[in-house]
Parts: structure tokens; C-alpha cells; sequence
């Protein structure tokens, strides 16, 4: 990021400087004047992110490459384009031209001391949240704004992250407090020494292009990823990215992309002792393989560490720090602070978040039929790791649910009969917000934003027939493009591995699983399915080896969330499950988190109302 605060009120940023301040952050510019703002340098590097001319500037947090330029040149850039062209066009229509030679995952304020604006990427995978009111205050992180500002908590919001990992449109936890949206721009006048704010709707470029036939599509998506590949090696040059990899498919297609462009990459894992961290021996064994098969240096991250303290570290103290961001993983500091323990040694960390948009989704080849609306949707996909059926008892989240994809289904209805592009172009939209919460994270400290999550990119995807996806075929087309010495080595994926079909390049499921996979899509049709799921679950965590982890985790997850006053104030919405089978007990875990960190607002605000 590093940081960017903006707001009308003198004693609220000054207050919210010194948070940032005291847990770290370094302080690089600051106006005094309304609006005010300061920003701050990333935590492991010293990045230029603003530039001034005359009356006019711009700011820019996060990871953002403007006209093949990077840092102080592509400000200066930014900032000569927009004095010329705003002399001809409405704000709206001066932020879709920049925006089309702008890649990365950025927040942009721009304009003069009288008027400026504010937007994000074209995805809006850059989280940026604002509050509304009297007194107004923007930052990255929706846990700093609302500490100043709004204390009425969305529950809906709360149960919406612990079914897909992340709020899809605007609402937070917090009324009042909302993210700023790819299609959304944010005004500042500042009028009579005080600050107007507007939010703007605005039109997003269109990439989308006429194609004749499959092959057409796939050097389309080749040329287009490979050009904002050489943008970014302009700023990786002549430094190291560490590359996290698994034994699966995304991060393969990520590391790829960076072995084209013959970039220095660290390879790293890391795994924990319980089901959390989510770690297992194929993945580490495979991830060093791939580092042996490169020639690249690897680190194993031991990121072990108990849920109870994990919970017990979940303080104040920590939340002013890293914000919402402190749920990942449980608050398991061993990983929060990965990035801190690689400091200069490393300008970028990359992930294989979005490689899952170039393949095929799982849950929907199981659920699909004809006349799917998106409430099927919701309740086969979006729901699915069964937190939904199993914690929470209120169904008015599905309709809170529907109001939220709506807001970014361009067009979807509820009653739409949906394709099965239409289908994953949505989830893949859900995306933009859960898939990019370790990239946002990381550019606290250093760079990082995923090339599969540009616009250029996605229209394309969208575009694409679901057929071209399926047995990862595009994915493993674009690997043998660009590191071949890739391909051969082994695939575990979801937990288990596949099989490489050279002949037509694309993986398989191994014939037992094939097997099990057609008795599960039979017996899901049936009565039976829901007393034999239990069992299925079952059995996959005792070979995995985590059936007792698990149950000790469910206990403590329970006693912690009876303790928070969130589930307090929310029973009549909330279950406390006596079993672990049939929903994602990570989610559930997680969630302890977050409610805490919502307490450590609600209660501190009662407390001073009292006083």
C-alpha cells in the first residue's frame, strides 16, 4: 500500500497517523489543508506515491504501472496526461482514459488543491473504504475507518465472509462504512473550507474483441497476458519476487509467466500443523521439485502455531496494525509476518490467486442443469462451504445475498436463466474481492498485484466458451507456452493428485476418482445424499489425518465465539455446531477473528458513551 488516509476532519487523521505511526509505518507526505491527507511509504520499501505540479498532484497506493513506467516517472506521467486532459472532459471520462494505460492493483487521487477524485482498478481489487456523514475518512482498511467513525454493525456483511471469504460489493461490517467499486469514483470539492464528497458512477473500458475460432481466443489471452507480463517485468527487474507455489496448477501458470520473462524468483511454501494453514507433504514435496527444476532458491515457511494463541494475540494493539487483514489464516502471526522476515530481500510476493479463472469450476459441472437461476447459484456455489445450512440460522442472508451479486452480475436477475459462462463469470467476479486479500495485504510491505485479474484479462476469459476451460487445458497450453520444463512435473490438487495426459494436454482424475465422482453426482440426486455426506467427510479427513485437529478446534472455536459479544448480540442467527462434518470449519474458525475485532470497536465505543 503502503497507507493513505484522507479526511475532513483535522483530529481524526491526526489520530489515525499516529496509529500507523506506532505500529511501523513511516510517514512520507502530508497536507494540511482540507481535504487533509497523508500517506505513507510501504513497510519494507520506500516507494514513491506521490508527485506534485503547481496546484495539482497525485497519489497512488498500492502496485500500479502507468505507460510502462513505474514510481516517480509514471506519477509524472499520470499527472501530465490528467492536466491535459481534464481540460476536455467530465471526470468520469478522463478516469476511463488513464485507466486504460494503468495495470496493477491501485488506489489513484488525483487532481488540485480545489477538486480532486479517487478511484481504484478496473477490477476493483484494490481495497479502499470510506465513510459517510458529516465527518468523512478513507483508507484501506475498513476496521481503521470505522474505529473513527461508524459503530452499527451489518451482521449480513459478517456472515457473507464467513461463506466466501469476503464481502462482494460494497458493504463492510460496518454501516456506513463502504469500499469503493471498480465502476465508482469518488469527488472531493473542497468548498467554502470544508470537504463535498460525491460518489460517481463511471463507465469501465471494454476489452472485449471479435473472435473468429478457439485458437483465435487462446492467442488473444496469450498476447494480452505476455504485454502486461513485460510491464511488470519493468518494475521486478533487476530484483527478487518470492513465489509461493503449491503442488496445483494456479501458481504453476503464475510461476510460468515469471520464468518467461527469465525474472530472479525465491520459491517459498508454507504449512502449519492444523487444518488452518492448511499444509500438506505432496504440495511441499512437489513445490520443491519445481524449485529443484529451475534452479531456484526455496524457503519453507513453519508457520505452527496454536488456535488459542492465535485467538489470544487477537488484541487491539494487533488490529491497529494489520486491520481486517489480521483474520487471515486465524491471525496466525507466524504468517502475517512472512513479508517483515523477508524485508529487502524481496521487492514483490506472487501467489496463483486467479489461476482458478482460466479453468473449469468443480461445483459447477456438479450442480449445473438447464434453467439454473442465480439462486441455484447461490445455494450450490456461493454457499458452498455449508457455513450457511450448518452455523447460521437466518435465511434472510440469501436475499441479502441476491441484493449484493446483483450489485456485481452486470444485469444478472434473479430469475435469468443462467449459462454456464454466466455462472462462472459471476463466482469469478466474487473474486475481485476474496482472491486478492493476500496481494492487498502484501502491498503493506512490498509489491505485488496478479496479471489474471486485469480487465484486458478478464473480458476475455468472460468471453471464452466454458468448454475451452475444462481438464485445465488453457492453463496447461499456457505453461507449456512459456516454461515448459514445467509441465512434466507432478499435479496435486484440492488434496489429491491427477493425472497429466500428454497427448492432449490437460489433466485427468485417476480412475478411482473418476469413479467416486460419478457415484457422488448419482447419489446427490437421491434421498440418501445428505444421510451419506457425513460419512464422506468422514473419511476424508481421517485421510488426511485431521479428524481429531479438527474436533479440538471445534471445541475451541465454540468456547471462543460464546465469549465475543458479536455472537452475543447475534444468537438467534448463529448455531453452535456439536460437529465439525459438513461445512468448513476453517471459515467458522476464522470468524473468531473478526468478531473479536468487531468487539474491540463496539465495546470500546459503549465504554466511552458511558463515560
Amino acid at each position: 500500500m503502503g497507507k493513505l488516509i484522507i479526511s475532513n476532519n483535522k483530529k481524526i487523521i491526526e489520530k489515525l497517523s499516529k496509529t500507523f505511526l506506532n505500529v511501523g509505518f513511516s510517514e512520507n507526505r502530508k497536507y494540511n489543508l482540507p481535504p487533509y491527507i497523508t500517506t505513507f511509504y510501504k513497510l519494507n520499501v520506500k516507494n514513491d506515491n506521490v508527485y506534485c505540479q503547481d496546484d495539482f498532484f497525485v497519489i497512488v497506493n498500492g502496485t500500479a504501472i502507468y505507460k510502462n513506467q513505474f514510481g516517480y516517472k509514471a506519477l509524472k506521467f499520470l499527472l501530465d496526461d490528467y492536466r491535459q486532459l481534464i481540460k476536455k472532459y467530465s471526470n468520469e471520462e478522463v478516469i476511463r482514459k488513464l485507466r486504460e494505460k494503468l495495470i496493477g492493483n491501485y488506489v489513484v487521487v488525483i487532481g488540485s488543491v480545489k477538486s480532486s477524485c479517487c478511484f481504484v482498478d478496473e477490477t476493483g481489487s484494490y481495497a479502499f473504504y470510506y465513510s459517510s456523514g458529516s465527518d468523512f475518512l478513507a483508507t484501506q482498511t475498513f476496521y481503521h475507518v470505522a474505529k473513527n467513525s461508524s459503530n452499527k454493525i451489518n451482521k449480513y456483511a459478517v456472515f457473507e465472509k464467513m461463506i466466501r471469504g469476503n464481502m462482494s460489493a460494497k458493504d463492510t461490517y460496518f454501516d456506513g462504512v463502504t469500499r469503493l467499486l471498480a465502476d465508482e469514483i469518488l469527488e472531493l470539492h473542497f468548498e467554502n473550507n470544508g470537504l463535498v464528497v460525491r460518489t460517481v458512477k463511471c463507465n469501465l473500458n471494454d476489452y472485449t474483441c471479435t473472435v473468429i475460432d478457439e485458437n483465435e481466443y487462446i492467442e488473444k489471452l496469450k498476447t494480452e497476458i505476455e504485454h502486461l507480463a513485460m510491464m511488470r517485468h519493468a518494475l521486478l527487474n533487476n530484483s527478487k519476487t518470492l513465489m509461493f507455489v503449491t503442488g496445483g496448477l494456479d501458481s504453476r501458470l503464475e510461476l510460468s509467466l515469471h520464468l518467461k520473462f527469465k525474472e530472479e524468483v525465491i520459491l517459498g511454501y508454507w504449512a502449519g500443523n492444523d487444518i488452518i494453514t492448511n499444509g500438506t507433504k505432496e504440495d511441499l514435496e512437489i513445490s520443491q521439485k519445481i524449485a529443484v527444476a529451475i534452479n531456484a532458491p526455496f524457503k519453507f515457511f513453519d508457520v505452527s502455531e496454536s488456535f488459542e494463541e492465535c485467538v489470544s494475540s487477537a488484541k487491539p494493539e494487533l488490529f491497529d496494525k494489520y486491520g481486517e487483514y489480521a483474520s487471515v489464516y486465524g491471525n496466525n502471526r507466524k504468517w502475517l509476518e512472512i513479508p517483515e522476515l523477508m524485508g529487502e530481500e524481496i521487492s514483490a510476493i506472487g501467489f496463483g490467486y486467479f489461476g482458478e479463472t482460466v479453468r473449469e469450476l468443480e461445483a459447477l459441472d456438479n450442480s449445473y442443469f438447464d434453467g439454473y437461476t442465480l439462486n441455484d447459484f447461490i445455494k450450490n456455489i456461493y454457499c458452498r462451504n455449508g457455513v450457511d445450512k450448518c452455523i447460521l440460522t437466518d435465511n434472510n442472508i440469501y436475499s441479502y445475498l441476491e441484493t449484493q451479486l446483483k450489485r456485481i452480475g452486470s444485469g444478472i436477475t434473479s430469475h435469468e436463466f443462467m449459462t454456464k459462462e454466466d455462472v462462472l463469470n459471476l463466482f469469478n467476479r466474487t473474486r475481485f474481492h476474496s482472491d486478492t486479500i493476500c496481494n492487498n495485504y502484501i502491498n503493506m510491505f512490498c509489491y505485488g498485484f496478479s496479471i489474471l485479474s486485469q480487465k484486458r484479462i478478464v473480458d476475455i476469459l468472460e468471453h471464452m466458451p466454458y468448454y475451452m476451460k475444462t481438464n485445465a487445458k488453457l492453463t496447461l497450453h499456457l505453461i507449456k507456452e512459456w516454461a515448459p520444463g514445467l509441465v512434466d512435473i507432478p499435479y496435486f490438487t484440492h488434496h489429491h493428485f491427477v493425472v497429466y495426459d500428454k497427448k492432449h494436454n490437460c489433466v485427468r482424475e485417476k480412475i478411482n476418482n473418476q469413479i467416486i465422482n460419478s457415484v457422488r453426482t448419482t447419489v446427490k440426486k437421491t434421498p440418501i445424499y445428505d444421510a451419506v455426506l457425513p460419512i464422506a467427510h468422514l473419511l476424508k479427513e481421517k485421510k488426511r489425518g485431521l479428524s481429531n485437529s479438527n474436533k479440538v478446534l471445534l471445541v475451541q472455536t465454540n468456547k471462543f465465539v460464546k465469549e465475543t459479544e458479536f455472537y452475543n448480540t447475534n444468537k438467534s442467527s448463529i448455531i453452535i455446531p456439536d460437529s465439525n462434518l459438513n461445512y468448513d470449519i476453517c471459515s467458522y474458525a476464522e470468524s473468531v477473528i473478526d468478531m473479536k475485532m468487531i468487539d474491540s470497536i463496539t465495546i470500546k465505543s459503549l465504554n466511552r458513551s458511558r463515560k
